[in-house]
């Protein structure tokens, strides 16, 4: 068991006084205690200047899919990308000028979440790059409706 020493005993003891904690030392075994409860893999504790923390991990088997938060933007580029569409054709769908602009706030938010991906990854870049959805995307914009 992982001893607790308070930093500050001033605002320790102002805590007790409150009634918001029952006794010194008590939070990290009840932490330990409700992760084994739960079914969670043991969280770490680090101690570093000027600091203290405690990281939390993630049981896969337990934890149910979590659907990443997905911009009002890329929303608008999964909705709008019909089969294997080039930049001047998604450009033309969302009523867009500027590239930039594309790539940054529509494509790479969509390409980072795996919502769609190239079909030419190896040549990010070529002229003849399209994006597509992938079956996460299509699930996506399925959930949504």
């Amino acid at each position: 068991m992982i001893l607790c020493k308070p930093r500050n005993r001033l605002i320790t003891q102002t805590f007790y006084d409150m009634g918001m904690i029952e006794q010194y030392g008590r939070g990290t075994g009840q932490i330990l205690n409700d992760c084994k409860a739960a079914g969670l893999p043991e969280p770490s504790f680090d101690n570093f200047s000027g600091g203290f923390r405690v990281l939390f991990k993630r049981n896969n088997t337990s934890t149910p899919h979590v659907t990443p938060h997905v911009t009002p933007h890329v929303k608008k580029l999964l909705l709008a990308c019909k089969g294997e569409m080039s930049r001047n054709e998604l450009l033309d769908v969302l009523h867009l000028k500027d590239r930039k602009s594309l790539r940054d706030v529509y494509i790479l938010p969509a390409l980072n979440d795996h919502l769609i991906k190239m079909t030419q990854p190896d040549s990010p870049r070529s002229t003849y790059q399209k994006y597509r959805l992938t079956a996460k995307g299509k699930a996506m914009l399925a959930d949504e409706q």
